[in-house]
Formats: C-alpha cells, sequence, structure tokens
C-alpha cells in the first residue's frame, strides 16, 4: 500500500496540483491583461468622444472625430467579459458598463453621422440646437471614463475579477 501511494497517487496528485495553479495562474495574467487593453481602448475612444463634444460645444462645422470605431468588435468579447464582472454591483452616474458597446455604437454611428448632416445641409451648412446630441456624448464619455476607471482598477489588482 505505502508503495502503490509513493509510486502512483503522489506523483499524480503533485501532477494535477501543477496543473491547476498553472491554468488558474494563466487565467489570473489573461484577466489582468485583458483589463488592461480595454483601458488602453477606452483611452482611444475617450479622446474621440472628447474631440467630438469640444466640436460640438463650439457649433463649429467639422465632423466629429470616429477612426477609433470599427463597429462593436472594437471592443473585443474578451474585454466586455471583464467589463461586465468587474461592475456587478458598482453603482455609476452613468448608463451600466455593460452597455457600453450600445452606446459607443450610437454615438459613433448615430449622434457623429447626425453631426455630419447637419453640418453638410444641402440649403449650406447649418447648426441647429445640438444639445440632445451634446448631452447623449457627455453621457457616453462618462461611461467611457468610469468603464475605464474599472478596468485599470481591476488591472492592477493582483487576483484580477
Amino acid at each position: 500500500m505505502n508503495q502503490l501511494l509513493n509510486q502512483i497517487i503522489v506523483p499524480l496528485v503533485v501532477g494535477l496540483s501543477a496543473y491547476l495553479v498553472t491554468k488558474w495562474n494563466d487565467q489570473r495574467i489573461k484577466r489582468k491583461n485583458d483589463s488592461m487593453l480595454g483601458a488602453t481602448i477606452m483611452d482611444s475612444l475617450i479622446e474621440e468622444v472628447q474631440t467630438g463634444i469640444s466640436i460640438m460645444e463650439k457649433k463649429s462645422l467639422r465632423s466629429l472625430p470616429r477612426a477609433s470605431w470599427n463597429g462593436v468588435t472594437t471592443i473585443p468579447d474578451d474585454v466586455l467579459l471583464r467589463i461586465i464582472v468587474i461592475s456587478l454591483g458598482i453603482t455609476v452616474a452613468s448608463w451600466p458598463p455593460k452597455t457600453i458597446r450600445i452606446h459607443c455604437k450610437n454615438y459613433f454611428e448615430h449622434i457623429t453621422t447626425n453631426w455630419g448632416s447637419t453640418i453638410n445641409f444641402a440649403g449650406g451648412p447649418q447648426i441647429f440646437d445640438n444639445s440632445t446630441l451634446l448631452d447623449g456624448a457627455r453621457g457616453v464619455l462618462l461611461l467611457l471614463q468610469q468603464t475605464r476607471m474599472l478596468l485599470e482598477k481591476n488591472g492592477n489588482r493582483f487576483f484580477a475579477k
């Protein structure tokens, strides 16, 4: 019995434990990396939305920037999963972070298009009351900033969620 324990069971337990610890550590590192990637994506989106808000506030006849937006895949599924996990139970001042793809899509595909159609009006450039567009853009900016903060905080944790 002692020989069976030493030759089969102990190596099996050690091997299984090493495997599980390695898998757990790989997942921990992946969660941290996904969080850091997400924070970087948020930085580029924040920069474009801030510039867009500035253009709208000045009622400038320029198009709103949207180079960082490449459809909903701009925020990869793994990053969206991190956002969902780290925002559970968190109270935010804007929309829930799990809805970030929807609100970014609304900004980059609807608000930027509507702004573009106002400055390229058939009768010449016209700027109408853009308070609705501006309020939407400010809401998206707040959502992006809060999400970035959550992702950065999670990326800095040793045991990232």
